[in-house]
Parts: C-alpha cells; sequence; structure tokens
C-alpha cells in the first residue's frame, strides 16, 4: 500500500528527469552515494518512504531469529524496551558520530529509536507501562532535538512526537465518521 505510490511517483520523476533515480528505486537513496542533484535517488523530503521498508525488513530478519519472535510474543514490552535500547545506542553512539554529510538523518539508526517508542506504545498494557513509556518519549525527544544539529525544524519533529505518543498510550479508540 505504500510502495505502489512511492513507484508511481518515483516513475513520475524518472520521466520528468529523463533519468530513472535507481537509489531510490532500490529504496537505498538514503544511504549517502546517491545525490538528488545527479537525479540517482529522488529528492531527500521522500527518506521516510525508504527508512519505513527498510525497518519493515530488519524487524522481518529479527522475527524470523527463534529466540527473538519467542521473546518477542513472550514478553512483548520487554522487546520494545530492548527496541528501544537499541535505537537509543544506534542514535546516540553511532548515528551521532557517523559523520555522513548531514544525511544521516535520513538513516534507520538515527531514527530507529522513534520506531521502537511507536512499538512500545503498541505493547504497552496497564497504566505504569504507558507512563513508562511516556517517560522515555519525554527524554529522549528533547535529546534526539538537541543532538540532531539543535535546530528548528529538529525542535518542532521530536516536540510533535509528544501529542501523538500520548494518543497512541492513553487514548483508547478514536472516533472516525462513518461517511469515511
Amino acid at each position: 500500500k505504500v510502495l505502489l505510490p512511492y513507484a508511481i511517483i518515483l516513475i513520475g520523476y524518472g520521466l520528468a528527469w529523463g533519468d530513472f533515480p535507481w537509489a531510490s528505486a532500490l529504496l537505498m537513496g538514503n544511504f549517502g552515494f546517491a545525490d538528488p542533484v545527479n537525479h540517482d535517488m529522488m529528492p531527500y523530503l521522500y527518506w521516510f518512504v525508504e527508512i519505513y521498508a527498510q525497518l519493515i525488513l530488519i524487524m522481518f530478519g529479527l522475527i524470523l531469529i527463534p529466540p527473538v519472535r519467542r521473546f518477542a510474543l513472550d514478553r512483548p514490552f520487554a522487546f520494545s524496551l530492548s527496541l528501544i535500547a537499541a535505537g537509543v545506542a544506534m542514535r546516540f553512539g553511532w548515528a551521532q558520530n557517523w559523520d555522513f554529510g548531514n544525511r544521516q538523518i535520513f538513516t534507520v539508526p538515527w531514527n530507529f529509536f522513534l520506531f521502537a517508542l511507536g512499538w512500545a506504545a503498541s505493547t504497552a498494557r496497564g497504566l505504569n507501562q504507558r507512563l513508562a513509556i511516556f517517560a522515555l518519549a519525554c527524554v529522549l525527544l528533547p535529546l534526539g532535538a538537541y543532538y540532531g544539529g539543535n535546530w528548528i525544524g529538529g525542535w518542532i519533529k521530536f516536540m510533535l512526537q509528544f501529542p501523538v505518543m500520548a494518543l497512541l498510550l492513553f487514548v483508547p479508540t478514536v472516533a472516525m465518521s462513518k461517511r469515511l
């Protein structure tokens, strides 16, 4: 459902440019070896589609490992906390010190902790677990903004995650119009 519209956009860029953005077609434009200026990848505003596909592949690969799959099924909240720990290690250890020409902000190591917070929100049961995840978000999101270049766009991006986390954690359902 996500990759079909992406493919249509990809074809549109290829036709408009007269050159096919092969790195984006392979969902690897955010790896740093391509550049939208050279038309070998789409503009950076599509980075999230590539990272989404990469995250699905990573999680699929993890779940294929039987002990990991058992851990995720038997102790989903603990599994989500381990994902957050891995994401924090990647973001504030590896990615923070990875000179990637300011493109590291478009990579899995830079953003995995955000994905892990969302996963944890989906596995949190009971008020204590929900509060624990929200408390982690209250620490990690400002750190992500501050250590992400400390620019206004980063602060907006990360601070907008507070209401999202609050909705995910504390609002069990959202009423929708039956017209939709």
